[in-house]
């Protein structure tokens, strides 16, 4: 990747001091970078960096580099991140943690239409992200401290329909001394919808980006007749199959059954269990009808307090456990 040397100085050489501006225009120059306001001249192909700053203060908390970009579509931009994720692998070594962010205030995370997926390597002063800005994968070097302490803080006092994501964090060691919140109960159906849905639609993107599946279960946590879930499984679609009773019909949403797969599905067939209907979605499917068509099964099977369900993880990549935010989540 012509980038990789950009990234092996960010992650390896580069001296962001204390992360004033003067720090960063000693950094920046002396890479023969030239800091115009919050755009950064890198004279690179990919075009220039860009600085963040902290609300409220001129301290700057992230630099980032667009490696590849602007992309025209969800698709384009995660096989991009899929191999910039590769390569930076193949150079670092497994990313500490990798997700969907769970804030997107636009300093500390980025906007991006298509969600937020993320790779992050975590050294002692510094965090090297991948992740998608606006239409561009970036590569984004962030003083750790600072951008730790802030989303342990900002998920404890923010309100929960303003916080939703999950982190798949490495097993072995490298998050030693970080304080990880995890999810807690909802106790609102319309919150609970709302984050579902806001999960659901990122699924796709964020799997396909990080070249993996992740699968997740929904069910009641009280005796409804029967033993009833839903299970969801996220790769570059979603599939869906379990044993609540639908309110719907999936074909009707445009799903197919995985006996009829879609021609563009790489031939990945998820379960094919024999017991249980699998439906796979279209590309554009849509989260909050997904989310609203589970949650209204969960209802209409008797589930009356949405503290009565729960969403636990069936299956994450080797070495690394899920963490959830903003919904109810079974530990």
């Amino acid at each position: 990747m012509p980038m990789i040397d950009v990234a092996r100085w960010l992650w390896q050489e580069a001296d962001p001091g204390s992360w004033t501006p003067d720090d960063l225009e000693a950094m920046c120059t002396a890479r023969g970078w030239r800091i115009e306001g919050e755009q950064v001249s890198t004279g690179l192909p990919t075009g220039d960096g860009v600085l963040h700053t902290a609300p409220g203060n001129d301290t700057y908390i992230a630099l980032s580099v667009p490696l590849s970009g602007p992309h025209p579509d969800a698709a384009t931009a995660s096989a991009e991140f899929r191999r910039a994720g590769k390569e930076l692998r193949d150079e670092f070594g497994e990313s500490t943690a990798a997700g969907h962010y769970i804030l997107f205030d636009g300093r500390y995370e980025p906007h991006s239409p298509w969600g937020g997926p993320f790779r992050q390597w975590r050294g002692p002063d510094r965090l090297l992200d991948l992740r998608f800005e606006d239409r561009s994968v970036t590569i984004a070097l962030q003083p750790r401290e600072i951008v730790e302490r802030h989303r342990v803080e900002a998920v404890r006092s923010t309100t929960p329909h303003t916080v939703h994501g999950f982190h798949l964090l490495h097993r072995d060691g490298y998050l030693d001394g970080l304080n990880m919140p995890g999810g807690w109960l909802v106790d609102d159906w319309e919150i609970l919808r709302e984050q579902f849905a806001r999960l659901l639609t990122a699924m796709p993107t964020t799997t396909a980006a990080l070249g993996t599946t992740v699968s997740f279960r929904f069910f009641p946590t009280v005796s409804v007749g029967k033993t009833a879930w839903v299970d969801i499984l996220s790769r570059d679609r979603l599939c869906v199959y379990g044993t609540l009773d639908l309110v719907a019909d999936p074909a009707s949403l445009g799903w197919q059954p995985t006996s009829e797969p879609p021609d563009d599905v790489f031939g990945w067939r998820p379960f094919q269990l024999g017991r249980y209907p699998e439906w796979i979605a279209p590309h554009d499917a849509d989260g909050t009808v997904l989310a609203d068509l589970i949650v209204n099964s969960v209802l209409a099977a008797g589930v009356t307090d949405a503290n009565d369900s729960s969403v636990e993880f069936l299956w994450e990549p080797p070495r690394h456990y899920p963490r959830m935010y903003g919904l109810s989540v079974m530990e």
